[in-house]
């Protein structure tokens, strides 16, 4: 609670504040996204798995039973990339590498090896205390082999660099910057002619806004950075000689710094390579516009902001083309609107921000409309995902479709009938295939059942086939995907393009006889027309020729309405027939055949296996180190802290031990010591510990005391979704404190429980809250158990609302009100930066507090680079503020509200700290103090 701005001298449990800070920095660690850190949204473990273990020769599989036939694949891929790896880097790994596997994305999102939410785009990760590397599998064997090379190279390059350090003899090394490791994880991972290296890169200079290799190391965790990082390795590979990327690290102990490691690899300046680099894009990309269109220029843009995808056409009563597509324009996803030729967008579903909507799935799903309006869509609700279908006439959610044989759902599409639903789906096997439901009896058929990414299904017009994308030709073991045919009436499935190039997301004309999709042959992706599927002699023709692609194209009248990728986003764009190009003729199979499934993934050999165990929880260090914190009432506290977790981190112990002693005399009684044991394999997640502290404490009610603490504390949170929870602890405790001017010390037995509802709904940047919505009630007492009264009892109620002005701008506003009573009341300091700005940190204090604030949130700069003699440094985020705060904290009698207003910036200095600077005038509300006061600290806006 404390980093929330209320400065206790004691707790809801009674704890003084210096204990708080640092029980408070240990609920960070160990809290379910931060979720018994006051607000926060929560990681819910929905599924309790059964943990088994394969190992390998250099592996330790960790997976459940559903999901063996993918971990035995897994693990053979690992081996395979351990080999090359080892040979690549000339070093082995000398123990084995934990290697978790989720068997789907929505699983993989409930991992307790990182305590923080997973954003939704992200495909595995590598955590580097323990070495342990834990992805999800998304249907695509060859997707799946290529990221779990991406993590075991970062694996390989972070040993590589902790080995090389030791031998040099140096106690600090260069950090690697965050483009360089990601991409030279994607350089020895990917296919060197990836198109999305082309969509990020090719954009960016034919933009005309090229990125320095400077610029490159502000631009922040994004896409863009593992893209222009692996177009740098190729760079490097290309002009220099591919082993120049290795003997980077043989150089890496002879500098401190990862510019001078790079001239001294290669032999020339930094700002010489910086310059060949930017000169080796331009003339890769410059000459793709001899014979290829920028899309702005070929097409009409009907999108002006955010990321714009998938979209779908639908004629409305009237007579009117209406456009129905998927955006992030305002930081959350939702679903949009528009007539064509008119522009206006209407927001149809708000996503991300209630249980219902709590994922839309952006960039995977698609939507569809049917001819009576009816809008399909994906949405995640809980753990599972589930189809809604929403009435576009008259603007309502009619129903949702919920199938329990499901955890993920992808790309609804409509029969021409309306009365089915053709779409992808994922069992808890992880295999995706297709699956056809009767709407109105909710009835479930599986139409293909095998181990391919059967994905982006589309009935034909006349409601004859299935069109799909999928991974089960014969070229497909190398990373492409062909385009197929299911045919509904005799369950035949047909194949219709089956190459060495990738198909996605094919789309009917308003004939069963025509197909429109984008492929990614000659680099980036395109829009190909396939024509001649009913009579068996098939003509594939290219349509566009944009050097950065295209995507999810679909027929509108005379029409084709595209995504693509534009100065750094996705919009939507418009194209007339007439305009496209008409390229000959591309050579195919032009006749479409019955298919037959032709490959599978090779699993671990059997001389290569182990056996295989059932997971046994051990204990390991994951974090030994001294903890500094400061409080702005009582100042600076340390101590020491260490934690044990298992490898899949849902059992946690955490231990705490300080000394607070002001002398050598007290220097033995003055040990404070807490361990903790949390339990996080399932949805309730639960904790027990133990404490004993002991405090010198100073408040102006009391004056100068001694508070001593012994006792055991129980913990248990149980979340309805995502944005709501309840939190119960309970604690029971020996208390006494002696005061140094008073006679009537209090002691007793103590039973404290609290309860807690918490709904956190909020959307971030840089400098806190900018969107949605937070809610914290709590209420609290405590008994004392030798004498039966009440010792104290607690409210607090804390509201805060975020209204959006623009991308950038919000109206915050906050309310908050605490009282407390009892015996020995809790009593809280009201004042400074986190509450009423203008008055000092100690200037209220009572028991009972009311502060409300009003805060006009707006950009100042985005990004600010400041350079040194000693170097760069670099502020982003750079917020300004006007506020008005009124409160007042009181014992027995209100005495009346007291009030500021005023002026403040906030400064970004990283992913932990926001300095806060702030010039306010205090009013009473009868009359304005002229003196300006002017408050500075650190923390996130409220």
């Amino acid at each position: 609670m404390l980093y929330e701005g209320m400065f206790m001298s004691k707790a809801i449990g009674r704890f003084p504040s210096a204990l708080l800070i640092l029980l408070t920095f240990i609920f960070f660690l160990v809290s379910i996204s931060h979720a018994q850190y006051y607000f926060g949204q929560n990681k819910v473990q929905y599924t309790h798995f059964d943990w088994k273990v394969l190992p390998s020769e250099h592996f330790d599989v960790y997976f459940y039973p559903e999901e063996q036939s993918v971990a035995e694949v897994a693990a053979n891929n690992a081996e395979e990339a351990y080999r090359e790896l080892c040979s690549l880097f000339s070093m082995v790994i000398d123990k084995k590498i934990p290697l978790i596997i989720y068997s789907s994305p929505a699983y993989f999102s409930e991992t307790n090896v990182i305590p923080g939410l997973l954003p939704e785009n992200v495909g595995g990760f590598t955590e580097f205390m323990k070495e342990r590397v834990v992805l999800p599998f998304n249907g695509s064997y060859t997707a799946f082999q290529r990221v779990i090379k991406h993590e075991l190279v970062h694996v390989f390059t972070f040993r590589k660099l902790v080995d090389l350090s030791s031998m040099g003899g140096r106690s600090k090394i260069a950090s690697p910057p965050l483009w360089f490791t990601e991409g030279i994880a994607e350089y020895y991972s990917e296919r060197s002619d990836a198109p999305e290296v082309d969509m990020i890169v090719g954009d960016i200079y034919l933009s005309g806004k090229p990125i320095s290799l400077y610029d490159m190391y502000y631009l922040g965790v994004s896409y863009a950075v593992y893209k222009l990082g692996q177009a740098f390795c190729q760079f490097v590979a290309e002009s220099y000689g591919a082993e120049k990327l290795l003997l980077l690290f043989d150089n890496w102990p002879k500098s401190d710094s990862f510019e001078e490691i790079l001239s001294k690899t290669l032999g020339e300046s930094f700002d010489k390579i910086n310059d060949k680099w930017i000169y080796s894009q331009k003339k890769k990309y410059y000459p793709k516009l001899s014979d290829g269109e920028i899309p702005g220029f070929i097409a009409e843009r009907l999108t002006d902001r955010g990321f714009n995808v998938k979209p779908a056409v639908y004629k409305n009563p009237k007579g009117q083309t209406w456009v129905i597509f998927k955006a992030n324009r305002v930081g959350y996803s939702g679903i949009y609107g528009f007539e064509l030729g008119r522009r206006e967008v209407r927001n149809l579903i708000k996503g991300e921000r209630s249980a219902d909507y709590e994922s839309l799935h952006l960039l995977e799903s698609s939507i569809s409309v049917s001819k009576d309006g009816l809008l399909a869509f994906v949405s995640k609700k809980n753990e599972r995902d589930r189809i809604n279908i929403y009435d576009l006439k008259n603007g309502s959610n009619m129903r949702a479709l919920d199938f329990d044989s499901l955890v993920r759902i992808s790309s609804p599409d409509w029969s021409p009938d309306g009365k089915r639903l053709v779409f992808s789906g994922v069992a808890k096997d992880g295999h995706t295939d297709l699956y056809i439901c009767n709407v109105n009896t909710e009835d479930l058929t599986r139409i293909t059942r095998d181990l391919y990414f059967d994905s982006s299904p589309r009935f034909s017009p006349q409601g004859k086939y299935v069109a799909f994308t999928s991974d089960r030709g014969e070229y497909s073991r190398n990373g492409s995907s062909g385009i197929y045919l299911y045919e509904l009436d005799s369950r035949q499935l047909y194949s219709l393009v089956d190459d060495d190039a990738r198909y996605y997301t094919p789309s009917w004309s308003a004939s069963d006889d025509t197909l429109i999709f984008t492929c990614d042959r000659g680099g980036a992706n395109n829009i190909y027309l396939l024509s001649g599927i009913n009579t068996g002699e098939l003509s594939m023709r290219q349509l566009s020729h944009i050097p950065t692609g295209a995507s999810d194209p679909i027929f509108a009248d005379s029409s084709i309405i595209f995504s693509a990728y534009s100065e750094g986003a996705f919009h939507l764009y418009e194209l007339k027939l007439k305009d496209f190009a008409r390229d000959s003729a591309i050579a195919i199979d032009d006749d479409s055949k019955p298919f037959h499934s032709s490959w599978e993934p090779p699993k671990l050999r059997g001389d290569l296996k182990k056996g295989i165990a059932q997971y046994q929880t051990k204990y390991s260090f994951d974090i030994a180190q001294s903890a500094v914190a400061y409080d702005a009432v009582f100042g600076p506290v340390g101590g020491l802290q260490f934690a044990l977790t298992d490898v899949l981190g849902n059992h946690q112990y955490y231990f705490i031990l300080s000394n607070t002693a002001n002398s050598t005399r007290d220097f033995a009684k003055s040990f404070n010591a807490a361990v903790t044991y949390l339990n996080r394999s399932s949805r309730i997640n639960w904790g027990l510990g133990a404490y004993r502290f002991r405090y010198d404490l100073y408040n102006d009610y009391d004056g100068q005391y001694i508070e001593q603490q012994i006792g055991v504390v129980g913990v248990m949170v149980y979340p309805f979704g995502r944005f709501r929870r309840l939190e119960l602890s309970m604690y029971l405790r020996h208390f006494e404190k002696e005061f140094a001017y008073f006679d009537s010390d209090l002691n007793g037995v103590l039973l404290t429980p609290n309860l807690s509802y918490i709904k956190d709904t909020s959307l971030w940047e840089r400098t806190g809250p900018l969107d949605g919505m937070r809610l914290n009630l709590t209420v609290g007492s405590s008994f004392n158990l030798q004498t039966g009264e009440q010792f104290g009892r607690l409210f607090l109620g804390d509201f805060r609302k975020y209204f959006r002005l623009s991308m950038a701008s919000c109206l915050a506003t906050r309310l908050l009100y605490i009282t407390s009573a009892g015996k020995d009341p809790q009593r809280y300091y009201l004042g400074g930066s986190w509450t009423l700005r203008g008055y000092g940190f100690r200037t209220f204090y009572g028991r009972n507090v009311l502060l409300t604030s009003t805060e006009l949130r707006f950009p100042l700069i985005d990004a600010l680079f400041i350079g040194f003699p000693v170097g760069n440094f670099d502020f982003k985020a750079i917020r300004g503020a006007l506020f008005l705060d009124a409160g007042d904290a009181w014992n027995n009698d209100f005495d009346q509200l007291y009030g500021s207003f005023g002026v403040g910036a906030r400064v970004n200095l990283g992913a932990f700290v926001v300095l806060r600077f702030d010039l306010a005038h205090r009013t009473d509300f009868k009359s304005v103090s002229k003196r300006t006061n002017f408050d500075f600290f650190f923390g996130w806006n409220f």
